[in-house]
């Protein structure tokens, strides 16, 4: 399954990709929204090799995910593997300069199953994928809005 967002934001390519690799302050929204958050592995900022175990809670029942930044290449991509259980997900964020002060943002979510388990689960979200395609796109709008916003602020 994949979801697929893409976004353009009055902020120059550098600094969007200075906020898509700011992941102390994804830690804290983490937290803010009751997930636990354990670094268990740390590299240079804007380098590849960072780790975190994730506990949440998702439909009623609490899920750990092992999140790995797989892939930096400063400043137009970065990726991310996550395994929770039988679940894989890749989440890939390209940048495009489209001009000295805007950026196009486009994040791509894709999920597998390897188990039965999984599978079952992947298939519910399935049935929903219109629903949580707008809830993606709303969220991914909303961060980049806060991109600029704090752009706009000198932050």
């Amino acid at each position: 399954m994949q979801f697929k967002s893409t976004e353009d934001i009055e902020a120059p390519i550098d600094y969007v990709f200075a906020r898509l690799t700011d992941f102390p302050s994804f830690e804290k929204g983490l937290l803010r929204r009751g997930a636990t958050v354990t670094r268990t592995r740390a590299a240079a900022p804007g380098q590849a090799g960072s780790a975190w175990q994730v506990k949440f809670k998702f439909r009623g029942k609490m899920r750990e995910a092992q999140l790995d930044v797989a892939r930096v290449d400063p400043p137009s991509s970065l990726e991310l593997l996550a395994i929770s259980g039988g679940m894989h997900g890749v989440i890939r964020a390209s940048l495009l300069a489209l001009s000295a002060g805007r950026t196009r943002m486009t994040v791509t979510s894709e999920l597998s199953a390897t188990t039965i388990t999984a599978r079952l689960l992947l298939q519910s979200l399935k049935l929903a994928h219109g629903s949580l395609a707008n809830r993606y796109h709303a969220r991914l709008g909303a961060y980049a809005e806060g991109v600029e916003e704090r752009y706009r602020k000198g932050l």
